[in-house]
């Protein structure tokens, strides 16, 4: 079994090398137990993300400044003022987002020096209210593929951007907007 991994190790590691030759700059990372803490980084990244969504949010921000770098901040507040903007469109339609939850389901992790690539999946429920008709009892659901680029530092892996595999990919009128540069 062991030796039946290690052949299947080496044969990813030498198509991946030969993939990155030809179309170039793909990241080779070298799978690896996945730290601990990863997974509610991720969570705490998405749930704010969701609740910056909302007409009011319900919980307040969860990610710790020092789980993200000062790049992923920058990003964040970009992305937040655009999130704002959208809202206040969308507010004037007659419609906001008052509930939302996100949970994520961490499909791998992979280093290379001192950068890590977690891939993952969110599963988000958002609820509706209009100014018509008052709060939807029918949530929004979705379902997306994501990646988030990690930096390590000298407290652990901080968090540098979090970016959708499948672009545009919430089907509401608030997206969830990439957290990249």
């Amino acid at each position: 079994m062991a030796l039946r991994r290690r052949t299947l190790a080496i044969a990813a590691t030498l198509g991946a090398a030969l993939t990155t030759t030809a179309c170039g700059g793909m990241f080779l990372g070298a799978p690896e137990a996945t730290p601990a803490g990863i997974e509610a980084i991720l969570g705490h990244a998405v749930n704010d993300r969701s609740q910056a969504c909302l007409e009011t949010p319900t919980a307040p921000p969860t990610l710790s400044p020092d789980s993200t770098t000062d790049r992923f901040k920058a990003n964040w507040a970009r992305v937040v003022a655009h999130i704002q903007e959208s809202k206040k469109g969308f507010k004037g339609f007659g419609f906001s987002y008052i509930k939302a939850s996100s949970e994520v389901e961490l499909k791998s992790w992979a280093t290379s020096g001192d950068t890590a690539q977690a891939h993952f999946t969110e599963t988000g429920t958002m609820y509706l209210a209009s100014a018509a008709s008052g709060p939807s009892d029918v949530p929004t659901k979705y379902k997306v593929k994501e990646k988030a680029t990690f930096t390590r530092t000298d407290r652990g892996w901080a968090l540098d951007s979090l970016t959708s595999d499948e672009g545009d990919h919430i089907p509401v009128s608030t997206p969830i907007f990439d957290i990249a540069s």
